[in-house]
């Protein structure tokens, strides 16, 4: 019996202990920034304190409300034989633990780094990580790093975070033609700019990332493909009459009018090389490559105005007999609409490079993203008499095509973001076309909102 109770303290003493166990829940969002370097002097001092800008989020899902309140941060990682030698001297961070809360907060705190004096600049860099309260290091998977490049000049680094680059946006385009329509427009896109880890040797300068998505948009083209026109047309009364003077036909003054509409599916992933990242402007290098779904759909309608009894005669015969029709279409009634709808698909590959420019401020941001390169037709289905899809490759058009995304943001509440954007694509030498379109992003936090 005594045992019994013996093993029951001792699992109440190992509950007890586990439930009393802190739970961390910190991450540095922050990504990069840089520090200006110390210059060597004469009489000047062989130390200097850098401060560092750092963006904390903080949250908590433990019930039990037994939160890590407490953090500090330490230098993780370093580049090679580092000249400056940066530690960090500063007494833990504590947030008040009535602020935890499973929503995601952010703060802003200021790091300082003292440096070694440099004889002659020589880039370096280093990584800024944390540690709990017990000054266990937090693995970085959880809690983050952020790169800190030493530099002849200190870059401002933007204070406005994207911890997940993820974005839902919808939307609808813009009807400018006036036939095409208002359609829904949808975006599905997660931006890491500086998502893959270092290479070392480049590490000083550049970063490696990148932009991936799929996206559904419907495009316009102001040109023929959305017209009207009026036409004569001579057809016979009798389709099985011989074409000889004598013979009865209709002449007709017809209307016919076509409206398309072009709807796009794009799967597309971008590797991303940074070059610039200050004042809250990225300027990176990107390659391009998409599996572009292209479909037109084409409706046409043929009305009659006019329509009235004529014979063949010698004095019109050599005229006419070239461009007598069969088959009349309004053989019912001459009020009738004749519609037609044909529909075109085609699957491309398309392959190209360019420049993306991103500048925040706060509450918004432009976006926008010229890139030219291949498009490579790979089958185009068609419908034919037996009512099947006949596949041919076609390569007779050229090959060179352009592309150009254009987005603005602006924040409307904590996790909404109102979206202005425009897309141009098209091959060089034709008509573009284009799309443009207003929504709303959600992004990653709204999204899991609108699922709790």
């Amino acid at each position: 019996m005594f045992r019994n109770y013996g093993l029951l303290l001792i699992l109440f003493a190992i509950n007890k202990t586990l439930v009393a166990q802190p739970k961390q829940s910190f991450r540095i969002i922050t990504d990069q920034t840089s520090i200006q370097y110390l210059k060597s002097k004469s009489a000047g001092a062989s130390t200097a304190v850098r401060n560092v800008t750092m963006q904390i989020e903080y949250w908590t899902d433990n019930k039990t409300g037994n939160v890590d309140t407490k953090f500090k941060c330490n230098i993780a990682s370093s580049s090679a034989a580092l000249i400056s030698s940066p530690s960090i001297n500063m007494m833990d961070v504590e947030i008040f633990k009535d602020s935890f809360d499973i929503k995601h907060k952010k703060m802003t705190i200021l790091v300082p780094v003292t440096i070694k004096v440099m004889p002659n600049y020589s880039p370096e860099f280093f990584t800024i990580g944390l540690k709990d309260s017990s000054n266990n290091v937090i693995d970085a998977s959880t809690g983050g790093t952020l790169a800190v490049i030493i530099q002849e000049e200190s870059i401002k680094e933007s204070t406005i975070p994207t911890p997940d680059g993820f974005s839902i946006i919808n939307g609808a385009n813009f009807d400018f033609d006036g036939n095409s329509g208002a359609s829904y427009v949808g975006n599905l896109n997660l931006f890491k700019p500086t998502g893959f880890a270092r290479i070392e040797n480049l590490a000083k300068r550049f970063r490696f990332g990148y932009n991936l998505g799929i996206m559904k948009i419907n495009f316009s083209r102001n040109d023929s493909l959305n017209s009207s026109y009026d036409y004569f047309e001579n057809v016979l009364v009798k389709p099985l009459d011989s074409i000889k003077p004598g013979t009865k036909f209709l002449r007709q003054y017809n209307k016919l009018s076509t409206v398309s509409k072009n709807l796009t599916w794009s799967f597309y992933f971008q590797p991303t090389l940074g070059l610039v990242n200050r004042d809250n402007l990225k300027i990176l290098f990107h390659l391009h490559t998409e599996l572009f779904i292209d479909k037109w759909t084409t409706k046409t309608v043929i009305s009659n105005y006019q329509q009235d009894t004529s014979i063949i005669n010698l004095t019109n015969f050599s005229e006419i007999k070239d461009s007598l029709r069969l088959l009349n279409k309004f053989a019912k009634s001459t009020t009738d609409l004749i519609e037609s709808t044909s529909v075109s698909t085609k699957l491309n590959f398309n392959f190209g490079f360019g420049i993306t420019l991103e500048k925040s401020w706060d509450g918004g941001s432009l976006f926008v993203q010229p890139t030219i390169g291949w498009a490579i037709d790979y089958e185009r289905p068609r419908s034919i008499n037996t009512n099947k899809l006949e596949y041919n490759a076609v390569k007779k058009e050229n090959p060179f095509a352009h592309l150009t995304r254009f987005r603005l943001n602006q924040k409307i509440t904590t996790n909404v973001q109102a979206v202005v954007g425009i897309d141009v694509r098209g091959k060089f030498g034709f008509t573009p076309t284009y799309a443009a379109f207003v929504g709303a992003n959600i992004g990653y936090e709204g999204l899991r909102k609108l699922l709790q």
